[in-house]
């Protein structure tokens, strides 16, 4: 870990002024005081390490109940998560006014353990960053890690 000194920094972004990203906005002066921060971001070893020793459950990994989702497709209750697919031909900046994110694909069975689909593995990626978390899986990592999340202010500052 490294310590972060506090300070203070303007956040957000005067882009948020037009309507595609509004949560942006306005610029704001904030003041963090200091942090320990991981060095670099958590990897598929450690994660391993966590779900070993606790026999943890990712959100991905889990189906969702039609109970909960009525309306919902068949397909989008299975465990799963959103991928990033190289999309050819797509303007990133004329997309999301409608949430049409074309780049991002729901894959049924991909968790931390296989992030491209049920078909692929980790076994090579043992160094890469884990990845096909909620807020939830990793505040669980951290709090058995003894550590805990930065917030957003400490985030954009360091």
């Amino acid at each position: 870990m490294v310590w972060i000194p506090g300070g203070t920094f303007n956040m957000g972004s005067s882009v948020g002024a037009d309507d595609k990203h509004r949560e942006e906005g306005p610029v704001h002066s904030v003041t963090v005081k200091g942090f320990w921060m991981d060095e670099t971001e958590v990897t598929n070893a450690q994660f391993q390490k966590f779900v070993q020793a606790t026999g943890y459950i990712t959100d991905a990994e889990k189906d969702l109940s039609a109970k909960d989702f009525p309306n919902a497709p068949a397909e989008f209750l299975k465990g799963g998560s959103l991928i990033f697919k190289h999309t050819q031909g797509v303007d990133p900046f004329q997309c999301g006014t409608s949430g049409d994110l074309p780049w991002w694909k729901f894959t049924a069975g991909a968790t931390w353990q296989h992030p491209e689909g049920p078909e692929s593995n980790i076994i090579q990626r043992m160094q890469h960053p884990v990845i096909c978390l909620t807020w939830k899986d990793v505040h669980a990592y951290a709090e058995w890690a003894g550590k805990r999340l930065p917030t957003e202010a400490e985030w954009e500052f360091a």
